[in-house]
């Protein structure tokens, strides 16, 4: 009996030693894959995968990004070519925003976080580039718009993609009102940006060049009301024939001119308003003037035809130096003037910025004056 009393007690407790081995691995396993879940949520590969950069491609967001200039979609991005062109988008993100894009030569551009316009001038170079927009913001929604301050001449570009920690929102909705402005370098900015005192060299180049401080360009951000823009601005063009640059009435019905001759712009949006300052390039070349006239009626006609018979036009006249004012007076007083929907406003010339062209003083001015006779002719609603 004492020999079986004895095996019994045996049994018994390496019987409660299993029981408590088998509980106790069964408590470890639920705790190592608690512990191997929990990481996936908060902390750990996920959330460091979370506060990598996504590479958001134009090709396959495109409606996600408002498009300010014409432009044409292409299999390795967006054209990026017109003076004051870009993009604006919405984000929740954090930390830094990188802009991809490729370029034919120099491109330079400026950028607006969440409103503020950012101190710094954005420079792109011949090739590719990756430029930080951002760094170190704070999560949440934030709003980026990019500007481009140089002109068509300067290069050929293309923005690719946009990085980001975060995700794409809505995109933003456009304005109420939309002016194209139809110009020349006085449009694009040509000697406006200071640094060009005591150089000798490239004074009409895109070094000394913003598109963003024209007159065009903040009478659109800066005078009238929920307004969109478009810029077509060629340095040197003209309306009459001549041999040493463009021609307007030749290129500006194309998307650009100077990728190919058969991508017609595709007007998906008609103009409240027209804006042209032509005519510069013609009275210092002296140029016929009966072609002028001619020229000159036929962009009126094609305008109209475009974006609507009643549409208002705003020449802008004398703003570096006379440009053909009575010829142009002529064609607007043969159109029926204002009481048609022709207007002109008469600048005071101003040749003090680089290249004998106007100032960003002078821009400044002009952007005022003009958006003082808009409001006077009831032409647009300008902010208060």
């Amino acid at each position: 009996m004492k020999k079986i009393f004895c095996l019994l007690l045996c049994l018994m407790l390496c019987s409660s030693t299993f029981v408590s081995c088998n509980k106790e691995s069964g408590e470890s396993e639920q705790t190592t894959a608690s512990q191997t879940a929990e990481p996936q949520t908060t902390s750990g590969t996920t959330a460091e995968k979370k506060k990598e950069n996504v590479k958001y491609y134009m090709t396959e967001n495109i409606d996600k990004f408002k498009i300010t200039g014409r432009y044409s979609l292409l299999s390795s991005g967006i054209t990026w070519d017109w003076s004051a062109s870009g993009i604006e988008f919405n984000a929740d993100c954090e930390g830094e925003i990188r802009l991809n894009y490729t370029s034919e030569g120099p491109v330079w551009f400026r950028v607006w976080i969440d409103g503020v316009k950012q101190p710094d001038i954005y420079k792109g170079q011949n090739g590719s580039n990756s430029t930080v927009l951002a760094s170190g913001l704070e999560k949440g929604v934030h709003t980026v718009k990019v500007a481009r301050m140089t002109d068509v001449k300067s290069s050929k570009s293309i923005i690719s993609s946009v990085e980001l920690c975060g995700d794409l929102l809505e995109r933003p909705a456009d304005n109420s009102f939309f002016i194209e402005f139809l110009g020349d370098s006085l449009t694009c900015g040509t000697g406006n940006l200071d640094g060009w005192q005591g150089q000798t060299e490239g004074l009409g180049g895109y070094q000394y060049m913003d598109a963003t401080r024209t007159f065009a360009y903040q009478l659109a951000n800066d005078y009238v009301e929920n307004c969109d823009y478009s810029f077509v601005s060629i340095a040197g063009s003209h309306i009459a024939t001549s041999t040493k640059y463009e021609n307007f009435l030749d290129v500006y019905k194309y998307t650009n001119y100077r990728r190919n001759t058969t991508d017609v712009w595709n007007y998906t949006r008609k103009a409240d308003l027209v804006i042209i300052n032509l005519g510069t390039n013609d009275s210092m070349q002296q140029l016929s003037t009966d072609e002028f006239k001619t020229n000159l009626q036929t962009l009126i006609n094609d305008t109209r035809a475009t974006h609507g018979e009643n549409t208002p036009i705003v020449f802008i006249l004398n703003m570096m130096r006379e440009n053909y004012i009575t010829h142009i007076w002529e064609v607007l007083a043969n159109n029926g003037g204002e009481a048609s929907g022709f207007y002109y406003v008469l600048l005071t010339p101003n040749t003090s910025g680089a290249s004998s062209h106007p100032s960003g003083e002078a821009h400044d001015d002009a952007a005022e004056e003009i958006a003082d006779f808009l409001k006077e002719k009831n032409l647009c609603n300008i902010k208060n």
